[in-house]
Parts: structure tokens; sequence; C-alpha cells
């Protein structure tokens, strides 16, 4: 699907609408990030495993870096120079 192509206009109107739909207002991010694994596994079908890996190594080292998989440690606030060179592979 090319950004030029009658089905990306579709597409982008039908993830926009539903994004301020307000049963959706509780999972935006997650609309979105499904929508993303289906804009990138329209033409290319091997991209979305690999998106979902990244996404899922995102969340888990967001949650490490801000406590909460540990329910005993106090919140703190994010770590991106910690964090972004992790998801980047610097």
């Amino acid at each position: 699907m090319t950004f030029t192509s009658w089905q990306f206009g579709v597409f982008v109107a039908v993830v926009f609408v539903t994004y301020y739909l307000p049963p959706v207002k509780s999972f935006q991010v997650q609309w979105l990030v499904l929508a993303s694994l289906v804009f990138y596994g329209y033409g290319q079908p091997e991209l979305p495993p690999l998106l979902a890996i990244a996404v899922l190594g995102s969340l888990i080292i967001g949650f490490m870096s801000t406590g909460r998989f540990d329910s005993s440690m106090p919140r703190r606030q994010p770590a991106p120079f910690v964090q972004m060179p992790i998801e980047f592979g610097s």
C-alpha cells in the first residue's frame, strides 16, 4: 500500500475515525499499533512479526525502567538515556 493509492486513503480515514470514537478512547495506543501492523503487513507480510517483536521489546524495557513489573518498587521516571540505546541497538 503506497501513500498515493486509494487503499491508503481509505485505510487512513478508517483508522482516523475509529481512533476518535468514544468506545476506543481507552485503547487508542493499541489501536494505532494494530493499524501499523496492518499497514506494514499489507505489502510485506514478513514485517509485522518483526514490528511486533520491536513493540513488545520496547514495552518490556519501558516497564522495567519505570519499575512497573515489581509492585514493591516505588514508581520512578523512565530513563530514556538507558532505554533508547537498548531499543535502537547502539
